[in-house]
């Protein structure tokens, strides 16, 4: 599959990568919700994973602006965050599952089989 991987953070988007390069994917980077929207649009990934707290356009603005594009992709948020309310607002706004940092290559493989099925 295609992934487009949002993560402000350098460190964490080469290791994200990596894992999701063994897993056997495509992966397409940004570093920010406004760069995601720009290659949602024209790479049309298969699905996206996506931080939340990021600058310019955080990520639960990015998944409004990619649910507008296309309402059916998944969307995972993978966030190190414990604020209840910000992972609620993702669901809400159109988030497909939640994931914890660091990544684990398990749940994140169980994930995107799930994701798969939804495409």
């Amino acid at each position: 599959m295609k992934v487009l991987l949002v993560e402000d953070s350098f460190l964490a988007r080469e290791r994200e990568t990596k894992v999701l390069k063994n897993l056997g994917h495509k992966v397409v980077q940004a570093c920010d919700g406004d760069e995601a929207v720009k290659l949602f649009k024209a790479e049309k990934p298969d699905v996206v994973i996506t931080d939340l707290d990021m600058p310019y356009l955080g990520g639960q603005d990015a998944i409004k602006e990619i649910r507008k594009l296309n309402p059916k992709v998944p969307i995972l948020v993978c966030s190190s965050s414990a604020d209840k309310q910000q992972l609620m607002s993702a669901m809400q706004a159109g988030a497909s599952e939640i994931l914890g940092k660091p990544l684990d290559p398990n749940q994140l493989q169980t994930a995107l089989s799930n994701a798969r099925g939804r495409i």
